[in-house]
């Protein structure tokens, strides 16, 4: 019989010695004692109550394809911790005709009694692990109440000093620096971050202070001495930094400067098509909308935050044109329906798009360590890492039916983009695009990245047109 050995672990269990290693051991003992034949050995270091485990999915894919006869673990939580998808695996195997063995449970699930007792370990199991998370969520609240932080960092201003949170003199003063001078009502987010930027403060956990940066200090209430957990605010054990009134006037211009901003966003009337999609191509970073006086502008968001690739302001109303060009070229054959029936199952295709998704995380791994190695500064790394995020979420083959419900989309929007109002065309942009990048020095667009069930349509298109 041809055995496959699925080892799991967590570094809690290395520690009471259930390593990878002392698993394996146990199983290939188990096995030769059976003459059976190990033919494969999967170690998972993902938790069992994550779906992102490669390896129990190689092992699946290993039974469904009957290239193992039987599936050892250590133990049966090494593959469920969840009865739904015990029962469901279990259901599986016995369609596939596989074994499913656990060694400390000897539990053979090919025995109506190895059935039974499997199922009442799942049901424990799955006890075990939902009431941990209540106890867990039960003592954070009780956390809370007592006036203890459950954050897993302290705030800008404080540090952890034997399970208490004490004030950092001097980054206690740059907090209180910073609600000072937006209590001022002259500061918005942005303009006090370009100035912490520029007097050297360090931020917290970050390489320069940015407007969310900002945000997040002048909006958190652990700084008048609060804690909180779901949204529940109780007194905090920790030393006030701010003062309760400093704190309420801040909060008061905020609100004010919201309620303002929602009834003026837009005094010009005019509806910015690629605001939220568009992005450098010279930095990746998005690109952000400058209502001029007479005209209005794109401009990297690099250099609002004083870090400018080089990048030009460039004419809304150029990139709007040539977006509104490009889409009503892009014109479907008249059998694109059966095109991409073929595509949705073609073995070729799905396999060509799981290599480049290889691909493209292997250079995403090497540039996290071009980076932790010190080879690449921090904002080359983060373009390029969020570049290839982007292209990554665009490398699926999607299912037949969301591809038609595409189609007809843009059929619908070749057809009545010129006679359609900006935010129309904006809606129907939102929904079919990811991603339009644009070379901020030409002013041209030079990319545009369809969303996943677009993909083979734009090939279409292009290929038609």
């Amino acid at each position: 019989m041809k055995a496959g050995l699925l080892a799991r672990v967590s570094t809690t269990e290395q520690l009471e010695g259930y390593s990878i290693d002392a698993q394996l051991q146990a199983m290939r003992k188990f096995c030769l004692e059976r003459g059976w034949e190990i033919v494969v050995e999967w170690e998972d270091a993902h938790t069992a109550t994550t779906d992102k485990r490669p390896k129990l999915k190689d092992a699946l894919r290993a039974c469904e394809r009957r290239e193992i006869d039987v599936l050892v673990v250590h133990k049966l939580d090494r593959a469920f911790r969840n009865l739904f998808d015990q029962l469901q695996g279990l259901a599986r195997f016995a369609e596939w005709g596989v074994s499913f063995v656990s060694v400390v449970e000897q539990i053979d699930y090919s025995t109506p009694h190895g059935r039974l007792f499997m199922s009442m370990l799942g049901a424990l199991n799955q006890y075990f692990s939902d009431n941990l998370g209540q106890e867990v969520k039960k003592g954070k609240r009780e956390r809370a109440k007592e006036g203890l932080t459950n954050a897993c960092h302290s705030p800008h201003g404080y540090t952890l000093v034997e399970g208490k949170q004490v004030v950092v003199p001097e980054e206690a003063e740059v907090v209180l620096y910073l609600f000072q001078r937006y209590a001022t009502g002259l500061y918005s987010d942005g303009k006090l971050a370009k100035e912490m930027n520029q007097q050297g403060y360090t931020p917290p956990r970050i390489e320069y202070w940015q407007r969310a940066t900002v945000r997040g200090v002048l909006t958190n209430r652990f700084y008048v001495g609060e804690v909180q957990y779901k949204g529940e605010w109780h007194p905090g054990q920790h030393e006030p930094i701010i003062p309760r009134e400093l704190f309420d006037r801040v909060q008061e211009i905020r609100s004010k400067r919201k309620m303002g901003k929602t009834r003026t966003q837009n005094p010009s009337g005019n509806i910015f098509l690629l605001q939220g999609i568009s992005y450098c191509a010279r930095c990746g970073e998005p690109l952000w909308v400058n209502n001029g006086q007479w005209r209005t502008y794109y401009l990297c968001s690099s250099a609002r935050k004083g870090t400018s690739c080089g990048g030009k302001y460039v004419r809304a109303d150029r990139l709007h044109e040539q977006i509104g060009a490009m889409m009503m070229q892009l014109q479907l054959p008249d059998d694109w329906k059966e095109q991409v029936g073929e595509y949705a199952n073609h073995v070729e295709e799905r396999s060509d798009v799981e290599t480049r998704r290889k691909n493209v995380q292997g250079r995403m791994n090497k540039i996290r360590d071009l980076y932790e190695w010190g080879h690449i500064p921090a904002t080359e790394y983060r373009a390029k890492y969020n570049a290839l995020q982007q292209e990554l979420s665009t490398l699926h083959v999607p299912e037949l039916p969301g591809i038609i419900k595409a189609g007809e989309h843009l059929e619908t929007l070749s057809l009545v983009w010129e006679d359609a109002t900006d935010e129309e065309r904006k809606a129907l942009l939102y929904h079919a695009i990811e991603k339009v990048v644009v070379d901020t020095v030409t002013g041209e667009i030079v990319e545009i990245v369809p969303k996943t069930h677009f993909v083979p349509l734009f090939k279409l298109g292009r290929k038609h047109g």
